[in-house]
């Protein structure tokens, strides 16, 4: 079924990919371009949580590789990599980006002003159509309990039926709402669904705004801090949800050097912060202004290198290649999509080898 704000969602991200991409550099500096793709707190609180800087020298010899991720633990590798001058001791000049606003990121990479993404796998199969040379290099992460809806309980029954439903409409979130009213035996008509960022869920759900909210860590934690109460998750949807790095892969030539350096590194890093939990999050914390003693990765397992060429395998049993066609065929049930994504098309282990 045809979803109009779903539509209007994708239309204003594909209004936002023609502005960057149509705008020379006669028209806007490069600041401004900034301003347009992440929104002021990005350019004008440098050395504060949106921008995260490895103060390399950005020489020819060292490229500066433009990443950018959701506020999610399941990306927190890079940020450890960073920090601890892995990334640099590799020859890599890494930059990374916590806009806080995913559909503004995934406008920005499908407009070539990033790099990488770190998104979840469904977020990234909605763009693949616009973006020839997307590839997904890596899975970071698979949320199992990670991703999750919430409400505020009112005394009796809970009856869900005409109640507003907060979620990324046309993103992995309405994915995992729709199977949640599947299971509830409810249909989408029967509720209003709402277009929210998750990082708004816990604010709206303490005003009313909306009733169920769908977001993910560290957001679940912060509604649950304003009474939310979780009543479904990805718990319950095994393999629905990876997250994953995807590149340009033009950005990088022809070499598989950088983008094979990057994913050592970041299996590195991941290795260690599981070895060494609290430090880590100390890392973490002092990048991004978070409390380290409320950083967790409950509800998230972080895949090392072993799952990652496992997960690649088309006869897995939770395969990224099964995840895409889910996600594939929702997007084109919906006109989000006009044919579909192939897991071969967006899918390289080379950088794995």
């Amino acid at each position: 079924m045809f979803d109009l704000n779903t539509a209007l969602k994708h239309l204003a991200i594909s209004a936002l990919v023609f502005a960057l991409t149509s705008c020379s550099p006669s028209d806007v500096d490069s600041s401004t371009q900034e301003k347009r793709l992440f929104g002021k707190q990005i350019v004008e609180t440098q050395g504060k949580a949106p921008v995260l800087d490895s103060n390399l020298a950005r020489s020819a010899q060292t490229p500066l590789i433009k990443l950018s991720i959701d506020l999610w633990p399941g990306y927190y590798p890079s940020i450890i990599a960073l920090q601890k001058g892995w990334f640099a001791e590799s020859g890599l000049n890494v930059q990374i980006e916590m806009p806080k606003d995913t559909d503004k990121m995934l406008a920005g990479f499908a407009a070539g002003r990033i790099d990488m993404i770190g998104a979840a796998l469904g977020d990234v199969v909605s763009i693949a159509q616009a973006i020839p040379d997307l590839k997904i290099i890596m899975a970071a992460d698979e949320s199992s309990g990670g991703d999750a809806l919430l409400v505020i309980p009112l005394a009796g029954d809970p009856q869900y039926s005409g109640k507003r439903i907060g979620t990324s409409l046309g993103g992995f979130g309405e994915v995992l709402v729709r199977e949640w009213l599947k299971r509830e035996n409810l249909n989408p008509s029967e509720v209003e669904l709402v277009n929210v960022d998750a990082s708004q869920v816990p604010m709206l759900l303490q005003q009313g705004v909306i009733d169920v909210g769908q977001t993910w860590q560290p957001y679940v934690d912060q509604a649950k801090a304003v009474g939310g109460e979780v009543i479904f998750s990805s718990a319950e949807t095994p393999g629905l949800i990876p997250d994953v790095i995807a590149v340009r892969e033009s950005h990088f030539g022809h070499s598989s050097e950088v983008l094979s350096k990057f994913v050592t590194v970041w299996f590195r890093a991941s290795k260690w912060w599981k070895e060494n939990f609290e430090a880590g999050n100390q890392v973490v914390a002092n990048y991004t202004g978070l409390n380290a003693q409320q950083i967790s990765i409950e509800g998230i397992h972080l895949f090392s290198l072993k799952e990652n060429v496992a997960r690649y395998q088309s006869n897995h049993g939770t395969s990224l290649a099964q995840a895409i066609t889910v996600y594939s065929d929702f997007y084109l049930r919906n006109g989000i999509l006009s044919e579909p994504v192939t897991p071969s098309s967006i899918l390289t282990n080379r950088y794995l080898e």
